[in-house]
């Protein structure tokens, strides 16, 4: 004989041995557990399906708030010190019976003579240029006798042709040697014809040897 057990839209035999009947509740016992199982991992698709996402939106830094500055307290001005009167000079008398000293003059001394006023020396005139036309100056006897060297300074005068119209010694060392006469003669035979009409100054040295 069997044994009919219902179970949903199904129905199932189970057959009434022992052996049989242990057989069937272990397929029974084995049908709910994964019957539970199918269901409950179903529940959960399920939910995760419905849980909306959750979306992160980034939150602005809070703006900074401007510090008002610190109110500004007005103060009295500090007020000017009084001025201390001053003592005054007073008037002083002279003491009765006091001996008075008489003024003392005072001598000037011997007068001051003023004496002409020295105008002051002209400019020296350019150095001449190179002559055109140069006559060697002759040594002087006593300066080879005495072995004696010089240097004259002479300014001379050039006309329009370059020639030397005039010539005047002002610097002769050493003098007395004869080195100024022997310059200014050999001096006013040279010729400027490149030099522009005009007072130059021209230095002679004598060298011996």
């Amino acid at each position: 004989m069997v044994m009919t057990l219902p179970f949903g839209p199904y129905t199932i035999r189970l057959p009434r041995s022992g052996l049989t009947w242990a057989v069937a509740f272990s397929i029974l016992i084995h049908f709910a557990i994964g019957w539970y199982f199918i269901s409950r991992l179903v529940m959960d698709q399920r939910f995760e399906a419905e849980t909306p996402p959750i979306t992160f939106v980034p939150m602005a830094p809070p703006v900074p708030t401007k510090l008002e500055p610190p109110p500004v307290v007005e103060t009295d001005p500090p007020k000017p010190k009084p001025l201390k009167p001053r003592p005054t000079i007073r008037d002083v008398r002279p003491v009765d019976g006091a001996a008075t000293v008489p003024p003392m003059a005072i001598d000037p001394g011997p007068p001051v003579e003023v004496g002409p006023v020295v105008p002051e020396a002209p400019a020296a005139p350019a150095l001449a240029p190179s002559p055109t036309r140069r006559v060697q100056p002759a040594y002087p006897g006593k300066a080879i006798d005495r072995e004696r060297e010089g240097d004259v300074e002479v300014y001379v005068t050039v006309g329009a042709g370059g020639s030397v119209t005039d010539a005047q010694i002002v610097r002769e060392d050493p003098e007395n040697y004869g080195f100024g006469a022997a310059a200014l003669k050999a001096v006013r035979q040279w010729e400027f014809r490149t030099a522009t009409p005009g007072v130059y100054r021209v230095t002679v040295k004598f060298r011996l040897g």
